[in-house]
């Protein structure tokens, strides 16, 4: 119950990607292609629509005919990174039905790689191995593991629930048609939902009974990148891909914190819950989305 593609890098090494792995010459990218002509985070996998695609984050891909901002992946394609630097799909794994977890709190999130369980007032599921966390679930290539604190590591089986220190979470079967950019959602919501519209100049969000909320600038180019990524990033990656032209570190994360800050202002400001924009302590940000949430990516 897990989609990925197997992909050849220009090294020779064959590597399984899942949604929201990235591909480019950071350290942390789970493909790492250590060219000059390769951009930091030159693409990322991602799920949408019932399939895997690749979509160009800070660099352009191409099968020969020209560039393009996003491939879905299929067997036995030929992808150009750069000029005679080329990745191959060996094969793309599809199942009907993938795993999900959610809770108490944590928005249903399909389970890809390496998940760490961050307890606290408000819990998340981040990719990756992460001190502190309450429980690690991880991929053992036909099913799944959990290991919870100190116990010993069992299978993670669908329909269960778990708890790990003080929150509840529960694995969910969902159809991988349904799973991608707006096919996250919170369980016991009472709030009025919302509908955003998200075309990347501009984000609308409305509320029943409520005026629409219109945001443009920095604000509008945060939210619909976090819904066109479709799922956690990290704050590296969406800060490269709104100042590009930046090299520094720290002057990106100032950036970011700032715009950031300034949004959820303009949300409390119209009467929408700031943790709308959720960024976890592992350096994750995400939409966080109520059960009735509706998001429409025109972006």
């Amino acid at each position: 119950m897990r989609a990925f593609a197997s992909i050849t890098a220009p090294d020779g090494m064959t590597y399984e990607l899942t949604h929201g792995d990235l591909i480019g010459r950071l350290e942390r990218a789970e493909l790492r292609v250590d060219d000059p002509r390769v951009s930091e985070a030159h693409a990322m996998i991602s799920l949408r629509g019932g399939e895997l695609r690749m979509l160009g984050l800070r660099g352009r891909l191409s099968l020969g005919r020209g560039p393009l901002s996003e491939v879905p992946l299929e067997t036995g394609q030929r992808i150009l990174l750069a000029r005679r630097l080329a990745l191959h799909v060996e094969r793309v794994v599809l199942p009907a039905q993938v795993l999900a977890l959610e809770g108490d709190g944590i928005a249903r999130q399909v389970l890809t790689g390496t998940h760490s369980l961050m307890p606290g007032d408000a819990p998340s599921l981040v990719r990756g191995v992460h001190r502190d966390a309450a429980a690690f679930i991880w991929s053992s290539g036909d099913g799944w593991r959990i290991q919870i604190g100190d116990a010993p590591p069992g299978d993670l089986q669908p329909g269960e629930s778990y708890m790990c220190q003080g929150v509840v979470i529960r694995t969910v079967v969902q159809a991988v048609s349904s799973a991608g950019p707006g096919a996250t959602w919170q369980k016991g919501g009472v709030r009025a939902p919302l509908r955003i519209t998200a075309r990347f100049n501009t984000v609308h969000i409305q509320r029943v009974g409520d005026p629409v909320l219109t945001l443009n600038g920095l604000a509008a180019r945060i939210i619909s990148e976090l819904v066109a990524l479709g799922g956690p990033v990290a704050w590296e990656i969406l800060a490269g891909e709104i100042w590009g032209d930046e090299t520094r570190r720290d002057r990106l994360r100032s950036r970011l914190d700032v715009a950031l800050s300034r949004t959820r202002r303009k949300l409390r400001a119209a009467r929408i819950r700031a943790d709308l924009i959720q960024f976890s302590s592992t350096g994750y940000v995400e939409l966080r989305m109520d059960r009735d949430d509706v998001v429409i990516d025109e972006t």
